[in-house]
């Protein structure tokens, strides 16, 4: 997913792609990328989907849309859309668009 939203970053805003993961700019920037599993099987998408994990990565959806300041929301995918209750859009931007 990385390298497809670095590709999509290239098209938009002809920005180079990094030969690497490094996102500590990102994070220094208040970038928080975050999925609503958080663990995988290997190669088996969704192998961990229902296990606990929606409740920790919810709260932490809520404990950022909860602060005083505005966010950007990106939520790609339909998965990421269905948290969209847990946003009050009259306080922050919310973007949708396709899985990268």
């Amino acid at each position: 997913s990385l390298r497809n939203i670095y590709k999509e970053m290239q098209q938009e805003l002809g920005l180079p792609v990094p030969d690497n993961g490094y996102l500590m700019p990102w994070a220094e920037q208040g970038v928080l990328l975050l999925n609503a599993v958080l663990t995988v099987r290997g190669g088996e998408a969704n192998s961990h989907k229902g296990k606990g994990w929606e409740k920790i990565t919810d709260a932490v959806i809520r404990a950022v849309a909860d602060r005083p300041d505005p966010a950007v929301f990106v939520l790609w995918g339909n998965y990421a859309q269905k948290k969209l209750p847990l946003i009050d859009e009259e306080r922050h931007i919310v973007v949708k668009g396709a899985h990268p």
